[in-house]
């Protein structure tokens, strides 16, 4: 899971909605991209199948507040 300070990196494998469909090397997951408002985007390394970006870096102070 996403959490300060870390980051994360997979391939999108759908998209539905606001929904993002991650899939990482450990697991699949859904991203909703409403939640992630102002968190910067890095593209993937040359390793990647596409130039799209698919790395979110959250950190506690780019990060946005938690709805719930």
């Amino acid at each position: 899971a996403l959490a300060a300070g870390r980051s994360l990196t997979g391939a999108v494998r759908a998209v539905a909605g606001h929904d993002l469909h991650i899939e990482t090397p450990d697991e699949v997951l859904l991203l909703d991209t409403r939640l992630t408002a102002g968190w910067p985007l890095r593209r993937a390394g040359p390793h990647a199948v596409s130039d799209l970006p698919t790395t979110a870096v959250r950190s506690p102070v780019e990060a946005p507040e938690p709805l719930f």
